[in-house]
């Protein structure tokens, strides 16, 4: 209902307008481009970009949000009255980059979960490393602990609450396999 509406209302607009007009550039509205559209809205109401513009881009917001830390400090806002009491927090790879973690372990809260492989903060040897399934490897910084593990296919893992240690873990077809320790 609402994209019919909306539709009706862009021809009646696009009745009588220079042939300069944007309106006339109107493509109908459909539900999918309705649902984007209010998804933004609530996304407006809970990261706060730069500009108004920057929230219609598209493209690489992923990208802008957690480079330019908008992420972090979501995540920061969100945690603010659990920081300092020894809390852990799960995130997926899109709020994982080292500085993260690195900033709740500062405030007494740790940090674990899957870490995009490619960015720039990741250890190179972590990365370059190419591993055969069951193995590991692990690199450190500041307590941070940045990880690589192979099973069916590899998966980058940070934390600062768990160290390298590998536990035995049965699937459910009884086999013993080693993880990481979670």
């Amino acid at each position: 209902m609402i994209c019919d509406e909306t539709n009706k209302q862009a021809v009646k607009l696009s009745a009588g307008v220079s042939q300069k007009s944007r309106i006339l550039a109107w493509k109908e509205l459909t539900v999918s481009e309705l649902k984007v559209f209010l998804g933004l809205l609530f996304h407006m109401g809970t990261i706060q970009l730069r500009c108004l513009q920057d929230y219609w881009k598209t493209g690489g917001l992923d990208h802008e949000v957690s480079v330019k830390g908008h992420a972090e400090e979501v995540v920061m806002q969100l945690m603010d009255e659990k920081l300092c009491n020894g809390h852990a927090l799960y995130m997926n790879n899109f709020y994982n980059i080292f500085g993260l973690p690195k900033k709740l372990l500062d405030s007494n809260t740790y940090c674990t979960g899957s870490l995009r492989i490619n960015l720039k903060q990741n250890p190179r040897e972590v990365v370059l490393k190419n591993l055969k399934k069951g193995e590991n490897i692990s690199r450190y910084c500041q307590g941070v602990h940045i990880g690589k593990w192979k099973d069916k296919r590899p998966v980058t893992y940070i934390s600062t609450e768990f160290k390298d240690k590998m536990v035995p873990v049965t699937n459910k077809r009884g086999q013993v396999a080693k993880n990481p320790k979670q």
